[in-house]
């Protein structure tokens, strides 16, 4: 699975896996405690059987267990270190927003929390709760975490990752110890949210107002679960085959027909939510419904999942669909 560590408040995610409390931590140092997050990394010079150091190149370390986590190509690595990486938090917790989970994956290599802002906004009919998810990725030794928005359906839990390459979702923040810097990364924080829910709400409207028929749900079949190529091996395929139309027919039927899209059929709109649906809830492996890091790296931001995304394609090629 790939997860260490695990600290959750109230509702228990990941099958009940790490440790729960009935409270908010006071602060970020409060939080890093009760997430078993207080070790640090460091870095070393590479060396070689012939050469006493490599230039540019270091391994990152962790210093609790001297376990490298992996090597970077930087000369002066700038770490963030786990003690640090929510301390602009402590100007909003308990305020405008309320931690969530806390956890390391990986051996460490990354670390992650989620908070939930209090405010809840409206997108369409749907209710909606707004979640950052800040990532510290112990080998991008630039001095800065990544801080993702990530709004949700409350009805389905769905994330809608509409445009979550933009970058007023995906926001790059420099971590230090002083306080007028951290306030400031708060206060941007905060800022970036109104951008976000604008920009949805607007690509929102845009995809409502876009009628689909059968013809394009078919088109959009063949180009996202695309039947593979007849040739001289067609009892080959045969497999292959009706694992596609396992898939299509679970797209269609589990995700297209949710009653909770019934407002929006015949739309772009419908399309989208189904997307997300599909591709954060049905998995060609079981087992990667509990699997943290896979999970992790399914986030814009984070990683490049294994198999491109749906719903980044979808977006591309919505407009064209119709034609």
């Amino acid at each position: 699975m790939g997860l260490d560590t695990m600290l959750y408040v109230k509702e228990t995610p990941w099958k009940g896996l790490g440790t729960q409390y009935d409270s908010q931590p006071v602060d970020s140092q409060d939080l890093v405690e009760k997430a078993k997050l207080t070790w640090t990394v460091n870095h070393t010079p590479m060396i070689t059987e012939l050469h006493n150091h490599v230039p540019n190149y270091n391994a990152i370390y962790r210093e609790d267990n001297n376990e490298i986590l992996g090597v970077v190509n930087k000369s002066t690595p700038i770490l963030v270190q786990n003690s640090e990486m929510f301390l602009a938090f402590d100007y909003l917790l308990g305020k405008s927003v309320d931690i969530e989970t806390a956890s390391s994956f990986d051996r460490g290599k990354t670390v992650f929390g989620s908070f939930k802002i209090r405010e809840q906004y409206k997108l369409l009919d749907d209710d909606i709760d707004h979640y950052f998810v800040v990532v510290n990725d112990h080998l991008k030794v630039d001095g800065r975490v990544s801080v993702l928005n990530t709004p949700v359906r409350i009805v389905c839990q769905n994330t809608l990752e509409l445009a979550m390459h933009k970058n007023f979702y995906h926001l790059r923040v420099p971590i230090g110890l002083d306080a007028s810097v951290n306030r400031s990364v708060s206060q941007t924080i905060i800022n970036s949210v109104g951008d976000a829910i604008l920009n949805m709400q607007k690509r929102a409207e845009e995809m409502y107002s876009k009628k689909i028929d059968r013809r394009y749900v078919d088109k959009l079949l063949d180009e996202l679960f695309p039947y593979p190529k007849v040739d001289d091996d067609t009892v080959l395929h045969s497999k292959a085959m009706e694992s596609v139309e396992i898939l299509r027919d679970t797209f269609i039927t589990q995700c297209m027909d949710a009653d909770n899209l019934d407002n929006y059929r015949g739309t772009q709109w419908q399309v989208y939510n189904a997307l997300t649906d599909f591709t954060q809830h049905y998995y060609k492996k079981a087992d990667h419904a509990y699997d943290l890091s896979y999970r992790m790296k399914k986030l814009t931001g984070v990683g490049t999942p294994a198999e491109p995304n749906k719903v980044v394609k979808f977006l591309q090629i919505a407009d064209k669909l119709a034609a």
